[in-house]
C-alpha cells in the first residue's frame, strides 16, 4: 500500500477506522508519529495533538497557512494565495 492509496480509502468511506488506522500504522513506519497518533486520536485528544502539531508545522511554514483537520482524522491545509495581475 502506498500513502495515495490509503488516503483514497479513507476519502471512500471516512468513518470506517480501518483505513484510517492501517495510514496510521503506515505513517509511523515513515517517521511520522505525531500524524499516526493524530489520526488514532478522538474528540478533546485529537484537539490537543493537532495544536501540538500545528505549532510544528507553523515554525517550519515558509508562509503563513490554516490548518483544518476533518471529521475522518486527516489535515488539509488552506493557504491564502493572491492573484498576480499582469
Amino acid at each position: 500500500a502506498d500513502e495515495d492509496g490509503l488516503v483514497r480509502a479513507i476519502w471512500a468511506d471516512p468513518f470506517d477506522e480501518t483505513a484510517r488506522l492501517v495510514y496510521a500504522d503506515w505513517l509511523e513506519d515513515q517517521g511520522a508519529a505525531d500524524h499516526a497518533a493524530l489520526l488514532r486520536a478522538t474528540g478533546k485528544e485529537r484537539e490537543k495533538l493537532g495544536k501540538r502539531l500545528l505549532a510544528r508545522l507553523e515554525k517550519d511554514a515558509p508562509v503563513p497557512f490554516k490548518l483544518l483537520p476533518g471529521e475522518d482524522g486527516l489535515l488539509a491545509v488552506a493557504i491564502h494565495i493572491r492573484l498576480l495581475r499582469t
